[in-house]
């Protein structure tokens, strides 16, 4: 009788442990997830190129292999060389499925600017730095049979974790030209010969 008391002991106690010690593979798993998630973003302009007094819309937009729980840009007040860059109102973030050449990932239009210059040459672009956290599910989603109409409404919450990670949107140079000479009296005044 005392042997097995002492066996139950030993059971209640190594339980507690077991329990009582964190995870180090579900650490450690976690962290290679973090890797796992791509994480970039990139200035998108209409085209590398326009016309000294007019504008052009350019997009900042995040990309992630995972979906995104939340993002933030770290870069405040960023400003143009050799013009100027507006931010226009947002809209609310509205995460999108898009894909790349890379693949599949989760996108986010973070920031609008209009961008002008009233000089002909470059405008660059500034660097920009963003911090994301994104869902990472600890299981496979469950697949439905189609004979089972009512599959759906028994399924449990998927366990998940999250993740942070840092990344930036590198500079992007702009070339701003002169503009066309729309009229012949223009061209004459330019010193071109007119044929």
């Amino acid at each position: 009788m005392l042997h097995k008391l002492s066996y139950l002991l030993l059971f209640f106690i190594v339980s507690a442990v077991a329990t009582a010690v964190p995870d180090c593979h579900a650490e450690a798993k976690h962290a290679e997830e973090a890797e796992e998630v791509r994480f970039f973003a990139s200035y998108e302009a209409s085209r590398e190129k326009f016309i000294v007094g007019d504008s052009l819309l350019v997009n900042v937009v995040v990309y992630s292999s995972a979906a995104f729980q939340n993002v933030e840009l770290l870069s405040r007040s960023p400003k143009a060389k050799g013009g100027t860059m507006r931010l226009l109102p947002g809209r609310g973030l509205q995460q999108q499925r898009v894909r790349t050449a890379d693949g599949l990932y989760y996108a986010i239009v973070l920031q609008r600017y209009i961008v002008s210059s009233q000089d002909v040459g470059t405008l660059t672009l500034p660097e920009m730095k963003f911090s994301g956290e994104f869902v990472i599910y600890d299981e496979p989603e469950e697949q439905f049979s189609p004979f089972d109409p009512f599959g759906f409404f028994r399924q449990t919450p998927r366990k998940s974790h999250k993740v942070k990670q840092k990344c930036k949107a590198e500079s992007m140079k702009l070339q701003v030209v002169p503009k066309p000479k729309r009229s012949t009296q223009e061209v004459i005044s330019s010193g071109t010969r007119v044929a």
